[in-house]
């Protein structure tokens, strides 16, 4: 997707063993990205391509052994990503971030049980805001 001010709304169930790769230039979109909602889709894999500034990323998924690749450069950019699930495949769930620019807003909630899970947080600026909690 290239453009500025675009709205993506995605929601899946019954999406086991997907891969989704986006790749956005732009800025001041807004991505929202639902994935097991009512049926656990394990083994999804989302790899994002970002490129601008003030974006923002809502992401939520529900899914056995999760894993999210996040590059982004860029400025003023929110993302919120929530992996639960049993993370009782691929060994828990992974999340690898490597972002450059500043004031980004990362707000990251893993939860899995009896497995370990992995964030892998990369970030090049100044005034970042992370939170992130992870719990089994």
């Amino acid at each position: 997707m290239v453009g500025d001010n675009n709205t993506v709304d995605m929601q899946s169930s019954f999406a086991s063993n997907s891969d989704y790769v986006l790749n956005l230039v732009g800025s001041g979109n807004s991505i929202d990205l639902d994935f097991g909602q009512t049926i656990s889709s394990e083994y999804t894999d989302l790899d994002y391509n970002i490129i601008g500034g003030t974006n923002t990323f809502t992401t939520v998924v529900d899914s056995d052994g999760s894993t999210q690749n996040i590059s982004i450069d860029g400025d003023s950019n929110i993302y919120n990503i929530t992996q639960n699930g049993f993370g009782s495949s691929l060994e828990g769930h992974m999340i690898t971030i490597n972002s450059v620019g500043s004031f980004n807003n990362v707000n990251l909630l893993q939860e899995t049980t009896l497995e370990k899970s992995t964030i892998d947080l990369v970030l090049n600026g100044s005034n970042q805001v992370v939170n992130i909690t992870q719990s089994d």
